[in-house]
């Protein structure tokens, strides 16, 4: 994982912008000092510091970069996006590391990147777990059920009808009983 350093004290927007502009005129660009800004601020200070760049010189910075850098200056990332396809396939990788989890924290790892691949795939996990063993794990299933929103739990116990034929409702009312048994009804919108 790549990692930068802001400066101590953080030059203000507007030194800056004024930096860049050195940088784009003269003989060449000086594409260190582009890079010596840019890569040591986070995604809102870029942001400042483009606002200021267009106050003070009328001109897009973004459109200035691209006249004056090329090649894999051209590609540039503003913190903004995320390729899901690289998130998935470098989840993927350390999933297959930690397979036959040897310890707690491989588990625990295995467990943090099933959630993150398809979350509420793994809450239908969890609530199959809770309600389908021998013994009703009530706190898991008061965990699934109180922490996530109605539009997710809608989704969530179509996922587990499709994977069990139970609905959540069925599941919950053979498991649990009395004022328990109503509050979680309730909160799943029976």
């Amino acid at each position: 994982m790549a990692t930068f350093r802001v400066p101590d004290p953080v030059p203000s927007p507007s030194e800056d912008a004024e930096r860049i502009w050195k940088a784009c005129h003269g003989w060449g660009t000086d594409e260190q000092a582009i890079i010596n800004v840019l890569a040591h601020r986070n995604a809102a200070q870029r942001h400042q510091i483009s606002l200021a760049f267009e106050e003070q010189h009328n001109e897009n910075l973004i459109k200035r970069l691209e006249s004056e850098l090329s090649g894999d200056f051209e590609a540039r990332y503003d913190g903004e996006e995320i390729d899901v396809g690289v998130a998935r396939s470098e989840a993927k990788t350390i999933q297959a590391f930690t397979a036959n989890p040897p310890n707690e924290f491989a588990h625990a790892l295995r467990t943090a990147i099933q959630c993150i691949i398809s979350p509420l795939k793994y809450y239908v996990k969890v609530l199959r777990r809770a309600v389908c063993s021998k013994n009703t794990d009530e706190d898991a299933l008061t965990r699934v059920v109180v922490m996530h929103a109605e539009k997710d739990l809608r989704m969530i116990k179509e996922m587990l009808y499709e994977r069990t034929n139970v609905t959540l409702e069925h599941a919950i009312g053979k498991e649990v009983s009395g004022d328990y048994k109503a509050f979680l009804l309730a909160l799943i919108g029976n």
